[in-house]
């Protein structure tokens, strides 16, 4: 099946977003069949309106972008989150650990090593979080240290990027997209491929 522009949209939306909510992306599948009704035709794409055969839509229309993908070294995956009652979340995770990964990041080298840091601090404790002044304040433990100020940044957008989940008490969390990505990561603390 060749992708046409209904695929080529839903990729977008998905590397715009890193993740999205299986009922986000059928929304935009919806939109995307609208705008492109020749090109939906021909890949042979409708919607329903029937969440099960919407579905089936979204999962024929991942598994073309998924064959595409796959020279890249890179998957759409899904996995329900623990938050956000239980939805299902679809995200593109890379397969490949190697170190041109490092460079598709906009953090620099003392923010990735904060956020390293918080990932560790998060899998070893008990409850699997870490309160918001500990994540901020490890780093003081980063070479080069990372300040306040930029610390403060690296949170907010790891938390944007759905990379870390922040709860309404103030703790972070793996977010969705650590989560996705730990499915093809072969180590736990393995995490040169997940930013």
């Amino acid at each position: 099946m060749a992708q046409g522009d209904v695929h080529k949209n839903m990729m977008q939306a998905l590397l715009g977003a890193g993740a999205m909510a299986e009922d986000d992306l059928l929304s935009k599948l919806e939109e995307c069949i609208g705008l492109h009704q020749d090109a939906a035709k021909r890949a042979k794409l409708k919607f329903a309106g029937n969440k099960d055969q919407d579905k089936a839509t979204l999962d024929s229309v991942v598994s073309v972008l998924n064959t595409q993908l796959d020279p890249l070294g890179l998957k759409i995956a899904k996995q329900r989150s623990k938050h956000d009652d239980k939805q299902v979340y679809y995200g593109i995770v890379n397969l490949r650990p190697d170190d041109l990964v490092k460079l598709g990041t906009n953090l620099d080298k003392g923010e990735q090593e904060l956020f390293h840091k918080i990932l560790d601090e998060i899998d070893s404790s008990e409850e699997k979080e870490i309160d918001e002044m500990g994540a901020h304040n490890k780093r003081l433990d980063c070479t080069p240290r990372v300040s306040s100020e930029d610390a403060t940044s690296c949170l907010q957008q790891l938390e944007h990027g759905q990379w870390l989940h922040k709860s309404d008490d103030g703790s972070f969390s793996l977010g969705i997209r650590i989560l996705l990505q730990r499915m093809y990561t072969s180590k736990i603390g393995e995490h040169t491929s997940e930013l």
